[in-house]
């Protein structure tokens, strides 16, 4: 009669292994960082108790939980391998345990696994705004607008975005933030835009123009913006509104401009240009030094503005108040205001000339940054 002995079966799932078994159980594929678990069973087939010992893995592998040290006859036991996953590679070897089954001891057999590098993420778009306050802008005001990507990106060339901003969209170069997960997009309001709440002109607004979007990978970035109107997208996180007015413009002769009962925007242009601007809320705009000597004959005092943020910028000035800094000055001529310009203000040897006659306003009436629009 023979003596009670163990018999030791491995298997993984319902698949049975060979001892000695060079036809590696495969681990699969997965990438550094996400490592991969496979469950063993040991099975004691025999007649008497089954004893074993530690296995020994090859690099790459680890051992997680227990390992069984004693199995009864009849029954069985699991233990569970790990492919770390710390590094990419080909891991592979033999997993070895010493047992009590005479002619299978040691029981081993071949491992292996595959672990690819994390794909490359693609920069993507998470939220347009602007750092421009809420509110009414006009013609060249400038109203940054920030893109923001899931990572930073760096930029060659010169994207360009594109707002809905009426019968003709403003096609906005890139500006600054090349590095940053942040692009800033300059918007410079012209004179016939208008929207009630600005936003791009559609998900497929930003532009390369022969230009690059990528991160420091390489990796070009998706361009796709939030859908405008909705979370993320430029209106939903602003309410930035550019009025619409009705177009007058002058020439470079002397014109005579009218405008209606609504709200006009009048440009005299060069020459001595007379300006009635009727009802509504009415902007006078003016461009260049050249633009003076202009009659303004129904200024209406906190209603109306006198738009002067291209003109400023045509001779450089910083500033946010030039009148505070001598640039803009009222004399009084009876019953009317000399507006006076002088474009190097307190700090230079020019001085002021006359620029804009205001019929029936005093100078104390228009002496206020609020009739204006500087910046």
């Amino acid at each position: 009669m023979p003596l009670p002995a163990p018999e030791i079966e491995v298997k993984s799932g319902t698949t049975n292994i060979l001892d000695g078994t060079t036809t590696a159980i495969d681990f699969g594929s997965t990438t550094v960082g996400t490592a991969v678990t496979k469950t063993f069973t040991i099975n004691n087939t025999g007649t008497s108790s089954l004893s074993l010992s530690t296995p020994t893995l090859p690099t790459g592998f680890t051992l997680l939980g227990m390992f069984p040290s004693e199995i009864a006859p009849g029954s069985t036991a699991d233990f569970q391998l790990q492919l770390n996953a710390t590094a990419t590679g080909n891991p592979k070897g033999t997993i070895s345990f010493g047992n009590n089954d005479s002619d299978e001891n040691p029981f081993d057999f071949a491992i292996a696994g595959t672990v690819n590098p994390v794909a490359n993420l693609i920069p993507t778009i998470t939220n347009v705004t602007s750092t421009a306050p809420n509110g009414k802008y006009t013609v060249g005001q400038v109203i940054p607008i920030n893109v923001t990507f899931s990572e930073n990106v760096f930029v060659n060339g010169t994207p360009q975005l594109v707002l809905e901003t009426g019968v003709l969209d403003a096609v906005v170069n890139f500006s600054s933030g090349s590095g940053t997960n942040t692009l800033t997009f300059n918007y410079k309001v012209g004179v016939k835009d208008t929207t009630p709440d600005l936003d791009y002109l559609s998900r497929a607004a930003l532009k390369l123009n022969n230009g690059a979007i990528e991160d420091a990978d390489g990796n070009n970035a998706l361009l796709t913006l939030p859908t405008p109107g909705t979370a993320g997208s430029l209106s939903a996180n602003k309410a930035i509104e550019i009025p619409t007015f009705k177009i007058i413009a002058g020439t470079n002769r002397r014109d005579n401009l009218t405008g209606t009962a609504l709200s006009d925007r009048l440009i005299g242009e060069q020459s001595n240009d007379t300006l009635t601007g009727g009802g509504g809320a009415d902007e006078f705009v003016y461009n260049r030094i050249q633009d003076r000597f202009d009659t303004i004959t129904d200024f209406q005092v906190g209603i109306d503005k006198i738009v002067m943020t291209n003109l400023l910028a045509s001779f450089n000035y910083s500033g946010s108040n030039p009148i505070a800094d001598g640039i803009v000055s009222f004399s009084s001529q009876g019953s009317n205001t000399i507006l006076l310009l002088d474009p190097d203000g307190t700090d230079g040897s020019a001085l002021a000339s006359s620029y804009i006659t205001f019929i029936n306003v005093s100078v104390a009436d228009l002496n206020n940054p609020n009739n204006f629009v500087f910046s």
